[in-house]
């Protein structure tokens, strides 16, 4: 009987101790980047660990503990390690600038968490381990970054089942493909040749799609206009970094802005305007369908080196989120927002 109940008393602390790094571990990965759900994640990883933490700690014999605070912050060097290790390899074909110093930093926390571990055993060799593994590691990375860079994995949305069809502008210049969305069975409409790498989406009429519409969010965020009508210009740069620079633009309500988009990366980037929470859907429906391409009078997405522009009126106060929303991007921090209120 005290043989089964020991049996499940160890079941219980490994699943609680390695349920919570995993859960840690992948909140390190997407956490930063992904928000709200990341960080309950982060907290339901936190608790499982400790109580596995805790109950593992009951049954190990006293001789061979440490202190159950150092064991506990052991094991949150090694699980914020692991998260960055795993999840950046993970990640190295959307996001290899980060990557790359991602996975040799969690490589080298985890180094750290187990020489912590093994003090008290830690041979003569180890640090010409330690060494040679982390500098194998950091000439791999930048290996895979080199690749990735040179070999960029894109990719639009793919809806799988269905095509729908724009009605573009005659004036609008697409910079991104010579295809609108294209799901399958219904179509966005017929879009402009592209011409000097300037997109503007904007002159777009809106989405009207009879089932499916990236357009369904555009009324709570303004509309397009027409070029005829900005009142100012701003630009906003991209680049693989992940980022947009600048990441907040100011805009008075009901100002028309000429959104002028650069990519300075070596990979395919977008910003798309729109809500936090039809962004999020957005940007997991490209996870899953990676292949669509789309050209929607709030976005425009553009290949290395093009310059492309959208056109919008931002008609009422408060904020806009703006993202680029190529699988992987906006997990990876690729966000911004427009205040919508007085500007000095």
């Amino acid at each position: 009987m005290q043989a089964s109940a020991s049996f499940q008393h160890k079941h219980l602390a490994m699943v609680f101790k390695y349920a919570g790094i995993s859960f840690i571990a992948g909140s390190v990965s997407h956490g930063v980047f992904s928000g709200s759900r990341s960080l309950l994640t982060a907290g339901l990883g936190i608790i499982a660990f400790v109580i596995g933490t805790v109950l593992e700690y009951r049954y190990t014999p006293a001789e061979e503990r440490s202190s159950l605070w150092s064991t506990l912050m052991v094991g949150a060097l090694l699980s914020v390690g692991l998260g960055f290790f795993t999840g950046s390899l993970q990640h190295f074909p959307d996001s290899p600038a980060r990557s790359l110093w991602a996975v040799p930093l969690g490589f080298a926390l985890s180094l750290i968490a187990f020489a912590l571990i093994n003090r008290n055993h830690f041979p003569p060799n180890a640090k010409k381990y330690a060494a040679a593994s982390l500098i194998s590691v950091a000439a791999l990375s930048f290996g895979a970054y080199s690749y990735f860079l040179n070999n960029p994995v894109t990719g639009g949305h793919d809806h799988g089942s269905h095509a729908h069809n724009d009605s573009m502008a005659t004036n609008a210049t697409p910079t991104v493909s010579d295809t609108a969305h294209d799901h399958a069975a219904h179509d966005h409409g017929t879009p402009t040749p592209a011409g000097d790498a300037k997109a503007s989406a904007a002159t777009a009429s809106a989405d009207s799609h009879a089932d499916h519409s990236h357009s369904t969010h555009l009324s709570a965020i303004g509309k397009p206009a027409n070029a005829d009508q900005v009142q100012r210009v701003v630009e906003v740069r991209m680049d693989d970094n992940m980022r947009f620079t600048p990441d907040k633009l100011d805009v008075k309500p009901n100002e028309v802005v000429k959104i002028v988009v650069n990519n300075r990366g070596k990979i395919k980037h977008e910003l798309t305007l729109g809500d936090a929470k039809a962004l999020q859907e957005h940007a997991q429906a490209m996870l899953k369908h990676p292949n669509m391409e789309h050209n929607d009078p709030n976005m425009v997405a553009l290949e290395p080196g093009q310059t492309g522009e959208i056109i919008w009126q931002f008609t009422q106060a408060g904020h806009v989120d703006f993202a680029c929303l190529q699988p992987g991007h906006f997990e990876a921090g690729m966000k911004g927002v427009v205040n919508v209120g007085h500007v000095h």
